[in-house]
């Protein structure tokens, strides 16, 4: 009786899980739109994951204290950034071949700076706000053509079905989206998978929109 219970509890737990996903897809849930600090919210990722992740994994910070700031929901922005260092966790441990020794390095950048020629291709030719950038890099299993171009699909994973549902990445892709962003992912399996978010820098005119 106890083992059914556990199932139930699971179920329903996975369940709730999935029913708030998709309400962050849909855009139902309450969003706070405001000036927010990037290295606010990186440093207390950073903090989550130096407390919860395999201690095979070396985290690096770099320019966390970054004064960049982006039009956004705090938390939700936290949500992203956090599900991509997720991600790269289970790239470099429970992704990887048994044979092969887990763990590796989990690095978060911030560039203040964006070239010209880097956003060409990622941005509007006719934008001509600033951007920032967030890196989210890893030293995992990495990804092949085939599945870097169906990552950002619903319900697409290649985790077991027990480790996740599919819409990380799909939320990832709309919160970056709505708050006027862009994301692009550079991967090769064996080499590991860097997400570069680009984010226009914070205009206060927005904020009357």
């Amino acid at each position: 009786l106890i083992e059914y219970l556990e199932i139930m509890e699971l179920s329903g737990r996975r369940a709730g899980d999935i029913v708030q996903r998709l309400l962050t897809l849909s855009r139902k849930q309450n969003t706070t739109m405001e000036r927010v600090d990037v290295s606010e919210v990186l440093k207390h990722v950073e903090k989550i994951c130096s407390n919860t992740f395999d201690k095979s994994i070396k985290i690096i910070g770099i320019n966390l204290d970054s004064r960049s700031s982006v039009f956004a929901d705090f938390t939700q922005l936290e949500q992203v950034i956090l599900n991509l260092a997720i991600n790269a966790n289970h790239a470099m441990t429970i992704m990887r071949n048994e044979d092969d020794q887990p763990g590796g390095v989990l690095t978060i950048e911030v560039f203040d700076y964006v070239s010209n020629s880097e956003l060409s291709g990622i941005i509007a030719a006719d934008d001509e706000k600033e951007y920032f950038k967030i890196s989210v890099k890893d030293t995992g299993v990495g990804m092949d053509g085939d599945v870097i171009r169906q990552i950002f699909e619903p319900f697409f994973s290649t985790k077991d079905k027990s480790l996740g549902t599919g819409l990380g990445l799909t939320i990832v892709y709309n919160i970056i989206q709505q708050f006027g962003g862009h994301i692009d992912v550079d991967s090769a399996p064996g080499t590991g998978t860097e997400f570069k978010i680009y984010f226009p820098k914070y205009d206060k005119g927005k904020e009357k929109e």
